[in-house]
């Protein structure tokens, strides 16, 4: 009997102790549900639109008028030189037509002015256009000018052949085309004036020299060879032949006459033993003169271009003439001497 309650009182305790075991565990503990991902509509990344690539800009060398292909070769390589200091490429043309120009043609520069020169102009008002010329041209906000002045360069052309010449024995070939044709042929007459006052020739026939024969600057050479023919007549020894006149035909066939032959251009090859000297604008020194602002984008601008003597040749044109002629060069560029006039200075 004891021994029956014993083993139920320790059933008993081992039952409590297992109860109170199993009170002290702790209840688990549920893991989180994780909530569904929240849809985010993607930023969009502004992207810039693309510049677009600069187009090179060009400047147009125009060369029809100009005969001389020295002066136009050094032109070109001056402007070759000008437009890669602004970043540019230099395109040389005989001649263009307005719906010719481009929108990156910046700079247009003719050697003399074109026929069609407003409608050019009117046809590409953001280009800047640049004109050699003898005469005044009206003035726009993309044209400038470079002024020629041809009275002074006839001017120098009388002077220069009566100094050379023996007995004052010096002619000029001169174009008649108005507006210019009196002033050249007066300006020719007066430099020879300005050195030798009346220049009467001491031999016979006895002639006021310098003369002079004129004719449209377009004449045939033949036209121009017989002009020569009739300033002849008098005992020529030296001809003055304009530009305008100067074709290689007419040159040689008066070089093979033994004369001797000034110009406004530089002489071929075959006649330079009987040519003294070239008296031509120094149109190199009057593009750097307009380049600054004309590149800028100012139009409107002048500038005047001075005369310069090359192709010289000292066995006809000696260094002490050559001083001579530059002092007065020099003065007349200075405005010291009026060339339709300089008498009354």
């Amino acid at each position: 009997m004891v021994k029956t309650k014993s083993l139920t009182q320790i059933l008993l305790v081992c039952m409590i102790v297992l109860s109170l075991f199993t009170g002290c565990r702790s209840a688990p503990v549920e893991e989180p549900t994780p909530l569904p991902p929240t849809s985010v509509p993607p930023t969009a990344i502004p992207t810039e639109a693309p510049t677009p690539t600069p187009v090179p800009g060009v400047t147009v060398l125009v060369t029809a008028g100009q005969t001389d292909a020295s002066l136009a070769a050094a032109v070109q390589a001056q402007l070759d030189e000008l437009a890669r200091s602004v970043r540019q490429s230099l395109e040389v043309r005989g001649e263009i037509q307005p719906g010719d120009i481009l929108p990156e043609w910046k700079h247009i520069i003719f050697l003399a002015p074109p026929a069609n020169l407003q409608d050019l102009l009117n046809a590409a008002p953001e280009t800047q256009f640049v004109v050699v010329s003898e005469v005044e041209l009206n003035q726009t906000a993309n044209l400038s000018v470079i002024r020629l002045q041809p009275e002074k360069q006839a001017f120098m052309a009388g002077y220069m052949a009566v100094i050379i010449a023996n007995d004052w024995r010096a002619a000029g070939l001169l174009p008649a085309d108005e507006p210019l044709g009196l002033v050249k042929s007066t300006a020719f007459v007066k430099g020879g004036q300005y050195f030798c006052g009346l220049c009467n020739s001491y031999y016979s026939p006895v002639v006021r020299f310098p003369i002079y024969y004129s004719i449209p600057a377009n004449s045939a050479p033949g036209q121009w060879l017989g002009g020569a023919d009739e300033l002849a007549l008098n005992y020529i020894y030296v001809y003055y032949v304009a530009p305008e006149a100067a074709s290689p035909d007419l040159m040689y066939t008066l070089a093979t006459r033994s004369v001797i032959l000034l110009g406004g251009q530089t002489p071929t090859p075959e006649i330079v033993n009987l040519y003294a000297a070239t008296i031509r604008y120094n149109l190199t020194d009057a593009l750097n003169s307009i380049w600054p602002a004309v590149s800028s984008g100012q139009g409107g601008q002048i500038v005047k271009a001075n005369l310069e003597i090359v192709d010289i040749n000292q066995d006809i044109f000696s260094p002490g003439k050559q001083i001579l002629v530059q002092k007065t060069l020099d003065d007349l560029q200075a405005g010291l001497i009026y060339p339709l006039d300089p008498l009354a200075e």
